[in-house]
């Protein structure tokens, strides 16, 4: 196998490209920081430590992060999503049922929920502290018999984007 100097300079660059990017630092105009995002299990886009949630679990902002949880099974968040320590929080219950009883604290920075299916947001526990959470019901029967504690406003229809 021949090698000449212009191969061997591309393959050298190459390698220094992928090292830097390996080694930058996080993007100074992004809020998310990418080693809280990822060791909680989400991925930062932009601004916010996204989560894409298929199977139901306990699940947790990072401190101080803007989280969106994205609910994209019937049973993704059925279950404890902790924002307590968080900047904001935004759930998105994108299924029938996604969300129906879950346990949401949202003392932190508040949170949104965007109920966008028919008994998405049904018997869920809300804990709100002196922070606001925002109930956005976007489809008939979206939302229903939720305890709460601190403020909630409900928007019934709601705007979900």
């Amino acid at each position: 196998m021949q090698s000449d100097a212009r191969g061997d300079i591309m393959a050298i660059d190459a390698r220094r490209a992928i090292d830097s990017a390996i080694d930058a630092p996080p993007d100074a105009a992004s809020l998310c920081d990418r080693t809280k995002c990822s060791g909680a299990g989400g991925t930062c886009t932009g601004d916010n430590c996204v989560f894409d949630v298929e199977a139901g679990g306990d699940l947790a902002c990072p401190s101080g992060e803007q989280c969106v949880f994205h609910c994209n099974s019937m049973d993704g968040c059925k279950n404890d999503i902790d924002c307590s320590t968080a900047a904001s929080c935004v759930i998105d219950c994108k299924m029938m049922n996604a969300c129906n009883g879950g346990h949401f604290d949202c003392s932190g920075g508040g949170c949104t929920l965007l109920c966008r299916d028919d008994n998405t947001c049904a018997n869920e526990h809300l804990t709100c502290g002196a922070q606001t959470c925002d109930l956005e019901c976007c489809s008939a029967n979206a939302c229903g018999s939720n305890e709460a504690s601190g403020t909630v406003i409900e928007h019934d229809p709601g705007t979900c984007p």
